[in-house]
């Protein structure tokens, strides 16, 4: 277990133009490469793109409980999801590689309706 990914689980296809993944890689630094694709659409692997900002479960779960107040880290990637994908379910799998290396996979399901 080594990211988290934060994306919509539904969403309708005009909501598709301005969706975005997030993840957030533990321990990813610069010299990590984070790339997404959505199985079965073309199998195009894409470089997602690294900044800094809070974790959005990180964020939820302190809003909830007693957790010391967050901070900024720089292992964050996003990217858009495909605007094209037709409706249905989607797998979307992320790739991470580290400085060493060592890839680490993980994957979401979005389903597109309408």
């Amino acid at each position: 277990y080594q990211m988290l990914i934060h994306a919509p689980q539904r969403l309708s296809r005009q909501e598709l133009n301005d969706a975005t993944i997030r993840v957030n890689v533990f321990n990813g630094t610069n010299r990590t490469r984070v790339r997404m694709r959505v199985r079965g659409s073309n199998d195009h692997w894409e470089d997602m793109e690294q900044f800094t900002d809070f974790d959005p479960y990180y964020l939820e779960l302190q809003q909830r409980s007693n957790l010391p107040a967050p901070f900024t880290g720089e292992h964050h990637w996003w990217a858009k999801l495909p605007a094209e994908l037709a409706g249905g379910s989607h797998v979307i799998e992320i790739e991470a590689t580290d400085m060493f290396g060592f890839v680490d996979r993980d994957y979401h399901v979005v389903q597109v309706v309408g």
